[in-house]
């Protein structure tokens, strides 16, 4: 069976736009659970025993809910990496202190229920420095800002995107570290992507079934209608 590879999770947001009381999205309570222990318990599930943290707002709240998760899972180990200021999304994954050769990124209001080993493979035969999950969105979710041009290249623009980017960015990514060379101090995510987009150093993993996000009031609302349908 392949060993994945570790899963970065993003989670140091202040959670302002979806009006989260103070509390950041990974903290928000559904079925009297914070997301990060439902979104813990997927990656368990998914074979996953190595997850990184990035942190910031409320690191203690968020560590503490993590490691009460952790124990009651099957995953080997949990660490944890911690931005005293905001250092972007790109930046708090350039900050851990040992970062991966290749490693999995998820954001931490994202909940994805793929095949990670099958788009680990696809990754490795890939031959190219990212791997984004990708939905063909149609503008439906959220604006669409991926475009894919053959099996093995896409172009990615996170904003503004033409209208024949008709896929949208799922939310999880495989990144070799060396794609952050070039890269310091506060950067986004999208920053890199759109440059290896540039480079044609992105392939596509086409997931058909639909992503669930708590990043906006209509994706919270959607997760919460999913997690009563799945009884989770």
């Amino acid at each position: 069976m392949t060993h994945l590879f570790p899963i970065i999770i993003l989670c140091g947001g202040l959670g302002t736009r979806v009006q989260s009381h103070g509390a950041p999205k990974s903290l928000i309570r559904f079925n009297q659970k914070p997301f990060i222990s439902h979104q813990m318990k997927l990656l368990d599930k998914k074979g996953f025993d190595d997850l990184i943290l990035c942190t910031g707002y409320q690191s203690d709240e968020i560590m503490k809910h993590s490691v009460s998760a952790w124990i009651n899972s099957n995953i080997d180990e949990i660490k944890f990496s911690n931005e005293e200021t905001p250092l972007g999304t790109g930046g708090a994954i350039k900050n851990i202190a040992y970062l991966p050769e290749n490693f999995f990124v998820i954001y931490g209001d994202t909940y994805a229920n793929i095949n990670y080993r099958q788009m680990q493979r696809k990754f490795l035969k890939s031959n190219k420095m990212c791997m984004m999950g990708v939905y063909k969105n149609n503008n439906q979710l959220d604006k669409s800002n991926v475009k894919i041009i053959d099996k093995d290249t896409l172009l990615y623009k996170k904003n503004n995107a033409p209208d024949d980017y008709i896929f949208i960015d799922y939310g999880v990514s495989i990144f070799s570290e060396k794609a952050f060379d070039g890269f310091d101090n506060i950067f986004s995510l999208s920053e890199v992507q759109e440059k290896l987009s540039k480079n044609k150093e992105i392939s596509p993993y086409t997931i058909k079934d639909r992503f669930y996000e708590i990043g906006s009031l209509q994706g919270i609302k959607d997760f919460k209608e999913f997690i009563k349908k799945e009884n989770l």
